[in-house]
């Protein structure tokens, strides 16, 4: 009958007896065990230093190891002894099952946990419905407050054009009611001796080329409003009015034809009255027409610079 004899198992190496280099360290040095067989426990299968022997063949497979402590002939070695990873947790018994069974969630905990979150869905759902209704409310009173605002805007636009319409028209008016008068600008106020209506018809008669005594009716001739100066050379500009326009407009053209005119020892000016809005509007021009004037251009003032 032929032999049953298993073939010699090949030991299995420890971590402490493998080199760095990947060799078997000194054999003096380490303690081998004998290789287990195919079929080890679930601790033994779960350790990363644990192998089966390469010569091990199906036929001698066998459901027990060697490195099963229930076997006798298990044998820790040394190298194992002193490396606390290789210590095995301890097995669950029948009483943990039970205590872990014990803690686990009931069928009333879990009900009470689905109402919460129902109640809290519900919860969720109201304010979500009411959010929606001020939002809803909030778009249409924007949607007012904005047609409102087109309204007033289209109101302040009409009515800015309705302002300044007027603004042109009152200053139209106010410059056609002093068409007739004229300012002399540079009088002294020591002329007040003589009569003033005497000394502005001189003062025109010479501008006009005419005799000193020649007539020219004026309605009235008086000082610019406001107290007298302390200051001389900063007297009041004199205001008339001429009856006749024309009579008017011909000493206005014969004053830009002689340029600097000269009164006694004094330089005057004879300039017409326009309203303060008009004269504003002629400073903001005046660096042009000082350019035009520069060119030896000619000009003329037209509406609303009358």
């Amino acid at each position: 009958m032929p032999s049953t004899r298993e073939p010699p198992l090949t030991p299995i190496l420890t971590q402490s007896q493998i080199s760095p280099s990947g060799r078997e360290a000194d054999p003096d040095q380490r303690h081998t065990q004998p290789a287990m067989r195919q079929g080890v426990s679930a601790g033994a299968q779960a350790s990363p230093l644990l192998a089966f022997s390469p010569s091990l063949s199906p036929h001698h497979q066998s459901p027990v190891s060697y490195m099963d402590p229930c076997c006798p002939e298990f044998l820790p070695s040394q190298s194992w002894s002193h490396d606390p990873g290789l210590l095995e947790e301890p097995p669950l018994t029948r009483a943990d099952l039970h205590e872990a069974l014990r803690n686990l969630p009931t069928r009333g905990f879990f009900d009470s946990m689905i109402s919460r979150m129902e109640k809290m869905q519900r919860h969720c759902l109201e304010e979500v419905h009411h959010t929606m209704e001020q939002v809803g409310s909030l778009e249409r009173q924007t949607a007012a407050h904005d047609t409102r605002l087109d309204q007033l805007e289209q109101r302040v636009t009409a009515q800015q054009q309705m302002i300044r319409s007027l603004t042109l028209e009152h200053d139209d008016l106010e410059n056609r009611g002093r068409h007739n008068n004229l300012r002399v600008r540079g009088l002294p106020e020591n002329e007040e001796g003589r009569d003033l209506g005497s000394i502005i018809t001189t003062i025109f008669n010479e501008v006009l080329g005419d005799p000193p005594d020649t007539p020219i009716e004026l309605e009235r001739v008086h000082r610019a409003l406001g107290p007298k100066p302390t200051d001389p050379d900063y007297p009041r500009d004199v205001v008339c009015r001429i009856y006749h326009y024309c009579t008017k407009e011909h000493l206005m053209r014969c004053a830009r034809e002689k340029g600097r005119l000269v009164h006694g020892e004094v330089a005057i000016q004879i300039l017409p009255v326009l309203s303060a809005r008009t004269l504003q509007m002629r400073r903001v021009l005046r660096p042009l027409l000082d350019e035009i004037r520069e060119c030896d251009a000619s000009y003329i003032w037209g509406f609303p610079f009358i």
